[in-house]
C-alpha cells in the first residue's frame, strides 16, 4: 500500500509475512526535479514490493536518482542490491574517479554495468563512498568500463 504523506512524498509500505503475522516496513519516495529520492529500501526479499510501490505512484526504479539510507540495518538496506545494478561501483582516487575495486567486488561485470549506467547522466563531480568528492564527468566514468565496446 502507498500513502501520500504530502505533495510528492509517499510512504511505501513493504509487508512481510512471518510466522507471527504480517510485519510492515516502510520506505519513502520523494518526487524531486531530478527524479525520485528513495529513502530506505526494505529487506532483501522486498525488492519486488519496492518496485510495485514505485509503479503505484507512476515511477520505476530507473526513475530513482538518489537512494538514501537512514541507517545500515538489513530492513533498510537489504533490497538495495536487487534494486541497483551494483554498489560502490566508483571509487575516488588520487587521479580522480576509479572503477570498482577488484579485490572486494564479487561481480565485476555487474559493477561495470552500473558504471555504464552512471555514464548516461551529465555531471561534473562524483561523490564516491570510498574516496569522497572528485571532479569527474560522465566521459571519465564511461572510460572506466572495460566491458564496453570501444574501451
Amino acid at each position: 500500500m502507498v500513502t501520500e504523506l504530502a505533495d510528492g512524498v509517499y510512504d511505501l509500505e513493504l509487508p512481510l509475512e512471518t510466522d507471527d503475522g504480517t510485519r510492515v516496513f516502510h520506505a519513502v519516495a520523494i518526487e524531486a526535479d531530478h527524479g525520485v529520492v528513495l529513502v530506505d529500501a526494505g529487506l532483501p526479499n522486498q525488492a519486488a514490493d519496492v518496485r510495485a510501490a514505485l509503479d503505484d505512484i507512476g515511477h520505476a526504479v530507473a526513475d530513482v536518482s538518489l537512494l538514501v539510507f537512514t541507517h545500515q540495518d538489513g530492513d533498510h538496506v537489504g533490497a538495495a542490491a536487487d534494486l541497483l545494478l551494483a554498489g560502490d561501483a566508483l571509487i575516488g582516487g588520487e587521479d580522480g574517479v576509479e572503477g570498482p575495486n577488484e579485490r572486494v567486488t564479487p561481480d565485476l561485470e555487474r559493477a561495470y554495468e552500473s558504471v555504464t549506467h552512471l555514464a548516461e547522466y551529465e555531471y561534473d563531480r562524483v561523490l564516491c563512498y570510498h574516496g569522497g568528492l572528485v571532479d569527474a564527468t560522465e566521459e571519465d566514468v564511461a572510460a572506466l568500463d572495460p566491458y564496453s565496446p570501444g574501451v
